[in-house]
C-alpha cells in the first residue's frame, strides 16, 4: 500500500543525485554488485538512512564493507527474500519515526570518518605516487 510513497528513479546523470537523494527519507541500493558504488557513497556524504543489500559470500560480494557500513548504522536486505525483509525494514523504520533520524546521524558521522573530498583525495594520491605521502 505505500507505491505513492516510493519513487524508482533508475540511472540519473551525476549532476541530478544531490537532489534526488534530498529528497529521499530513505535511500535504499539494491545493487547486486557492491555496496561501495559512487551513488552510495553520494548517499552517505549526504548522510542519508540507507538499507543496503547483505554480503554474498558465495560471490564475495560485500564480504569486507561491513567494517566500513555497520549493519547497525546501514541495515541489511536478504538477497534471498528481498522485497518481504525490504518492507519489514520499511514498516520497522515508519514506526520508530525518530529512527530514521538516528541512522542519519550515523550515516554522517561514518561519512566524515570514512570519505574525503576530491581535492584531498587526489592530492594524497599524487603524495603516494610520488612517495611524500603518510598513510591516512
Amino acid at each position: 500500500g505505500g507505491s505513492g510513497a516510493v519513487h524508482f528513479t533508475g540511472a540519473l546523470p551525476h549532476d541530478e543525485i544531490p537532489a534526488a537523494l534530498a529528497l529521499a527519507d530513505v535511500y535504499v541500493s539494491l545493487n547486486q554488485f557492491g555496496n561501495l558504488s559512487n551513488t552510495n557513497l553520494e548517499a552517505i556524504a549526504q548522510g542519508k538512512c540507507m538499507l543496503l543489500l547483505e554480503s554474498d559470500p558465495e560471490t564475495h560480494v560485500d564480504m569486507e564493507t561491513a567494517e566500513l557500513l555497520p549493519e547497525e548504522s546501514f541495515p541489511r536486505v536478504s538477497r534471498q527474500n528481498t522485497a518481504e525483509r525490504l518492507a519489514e525494514i520499511l514498516n520497522n523504520l515508519l514506526a520508530d519515526g525518530s529512527r530514521i533520524e538516528r541512522l542519519e546521524a550515523e550515516v554522517a558521522g561514518i561519512g566524515q570518518r570514512i570519505l574525503s573530498s576530491w581535492p584531498e583525495r587526489t592530492a594524497f594520491e599524487i603524495d603516494l605516487i610520488l612517495g611524500t605521502s603518510k598513510a591516512p
